[in-house]
């Protein structure tokens, strides 16, 4: 079965196409432009740049641990009145996708120490509902960030 991509192959392209920007240079293998002047040659060899793999979960433990750290440390401070921070998240509707992400922030949010407080409201929700909602959290001196998920 055929794509259609033997009719039109990729364009070779070198420096001194029209399509090359003026001062920039070709990375023969990766077939795009880059200016030699903006760049940090960080993890650049001769055939181009080098991506990086990295742990997301590892990184992300890692973040935690550190935030678990700092809210801490907040939370003994007298002048942030010894309290928890809150984050308010804000479900619209019943998009499962969405349940998921925001059941992942909430536990986040207990990972850290911080006090996270789920709002469902139904997909009837109008503007005024909403706005209603999100003005009496910002007057709520226990919440410190809103997230709202559509």
């Amino acid at each position: 079965e055929s794509t259609g991509s033997e009719q039109n192959p990729p364009k070779k392209m070198k420096v001194g196409d029209p399509a090359c920007p003026p001062g920039h240079e070709l990375y023969p293998e990766y077939q795009h432009f880059y200016n030699p002047n903006n760049h940090t040659g960080k993890g650049i060899d001769e055939n181009g740049p080098k991506g990086r793999l990295i742990d997301g979960k590892g990184e992300a433990a890692k973040i935690r641990k550190t935030l678990k750290a700092e809210i801490a440390e907040l939370k003994a401070d007298e002048e942030f009145v010894s309290r928890e921070p809150g984050l308010a998240v804000i479900l619209v509707g019943s998009d499962p996708a969405s349940k998921v992400y925001i059941g992942q922030k909430t536990k986040a949010c207990a990972e850290v120490g911080i006090k996270g407080i789920q709002i469902d409201m139904p997909p009837t929700t109008t503007v005024d509902e909403l706005m209603a909602k999100i003005d009496a959290l910002n007057a709520d001196d226990a919440i410190d960030g809103i997230l709202l998920q559509l």
